[in-house]
């Protein structure tokens, strides 16, 4: 086989991917996300740096692990909402190498998201997910599968005090850039069209939709 993966990091391992990442990425995603703050939502009540998944996978098919997952940068506001920055990254243990995949960069400020006006804010940021690995192609790489999940509004039917969450999906596939010059670059191939996540059935007479930031 020439696969392999590491469901389970070591601690020592998370402790050194977690300060190696961290490093690499905080000055170039945080600067931007605390000026799209200021002045809302009451100002930054602290900011903040996670690993949401660190896995270990062969991608490059060389015999030695890669370490993919996504970093979140950011920010709890004074006001409730938090906001925040998702960056798949790769990080190659054997040359010490760190790649970027994807960023959600561009759902969070885009102007007609709407995530930094004050009016029915969402209390949550557009989140990336790794959702898996596949050799789609059959050329001994992994190519990697995210998916983009970015809430948009809440549904309330009228006399219950119960509300259901309106998010939407998107999927993207992420591929080895060939014709690069850097063997650790990636490009997007394909993406799938945003979709409601999920469905819920009720008379549309009966149901309140507000949009976030509207």
């Amino acid at each position: 086989m020439h696969r392999g993966d590491k469901v389970v990091v070591s601690p020592e391992l998370l402790s050194q991917v977690q300060t190696l990442v961290k490093a690499r990425l905080w000055d170039s995603y945080y600067p931007r996300l605390a000026k799209a703050l200021e002045g809302k939502f009451g100002g930054s009540s602290k900011s903040y740096f996670e690993l949401g998944l660190v896995q270990g996978v062969d991608l490059d098919n060389q015999r030695s692990f890669d370490y993919a997952g996504v970093a979140r940068i950011g920010v709890v506001t004074k006001a409730g909402p938090w906001r925040w920055v998702d960056v798949v990254y790769c990080w190659s243990k054997k040359d010490d190498g760190l790649s970027i995949l994807a960023t959600s960069e561009d759902a969070l400020y885009k102007p007609e998201h709407r995530f930094f006006s004050e009016k029915f804010p969402s209390l949550w940021a557009p989140s990336l997910l790794v959702s898996g690995f596949s050799d789609f192609d059959k050329d001994k790489q992994l190519e990697v599968i995210l998916s983009l999940l970015r809430p948009v509004g809440s549904a309330q039917v009228r006399g219950d005090s119960r509300s259901e969450p309106i998010t939407l999906r998107q999927n993207f596939l992420y591929v080895w850039d060939k014709t690069a010059s850097s063997s650790l670059t990636w490009r997007e191939a394909y993406r799938t069209v945003e979709h409601e996540e999920s469905f819920v059935e009720v008379d549309p007479a009966l149901v309140n939709i507000v949009r976030f930031g509207e």
